[in-house]
């Protein structure tokens, strides 16, 4: 009973505070709720280790402005993963919306494909924004592991 007490003291205090400063409301949700952890996961067999012009892989998942867009939507695709989530930097208020135009308006996820191993080349990228400035990409790749171990046999083979 005391801490369903605690709860609603809480809640009430957190309604109030958003009610009369949605500030403190946003700042307690993004410091508090809404942490920002990157989880990463070690690239798979067929990362590309090379660098362009165009892109480049990085280790800074933290959107700060909408050229670095590039920049982690192929370190996300090279890398080999299915699911990802990045952040949108605190100083940076259009992040959410410069992504959703981006995607919208540009063939920007074919481009990067074309950088990366035919292995970790994606069918379909979905994206989901939760309006405090998480950002998760998720990937449903051209070819699964069992495609990928046929190909390989038949290029072994071939060989």
């Amino acid at each position: 009973m005391k801490q369903f007490l605690s709860l609603l003291v809480l809640v009430l205090i957190f309604g109030f505070i958003y009610l009369y400063n949605e500030d403190i409301a946003d700042y307690i949700l993004t410091t508090f709720v809404y942490k920002k952890e990157i989880v990463t996961t070690p690239p798979n067999d067929y990362e590309n280790k090379y660098e362009f012009e165009f892109v480049k892989n990085t280790d800074d998942f933290i959107l700060h402005n909408k050229n670095e867009l590039n920049n982690i939507f192929y370190t996300i695709l090279n890398r080999g993963w299915e699911h990802f989530t990045f952040y949108c930097d605190n100083d940076y208020p259009t992040c959410e919306e410069d992504v959703e135009k981006k995607v919208e308006s540009s063939n920007i996820f074919s481009d990067i494909n074309n950088f990366v191993n035919p292995y970790n080349s994606f069918k379909e990228i979905s994206i989901t924004t939760n309006g405090y400035g998480t950002i998760e990409v998720t990937i449903n790749k051209l070819y699964n592991s069992n495609d990928i171990d046929l190909l390989n046999k038949k290029i072994d083979e071939i060989y």
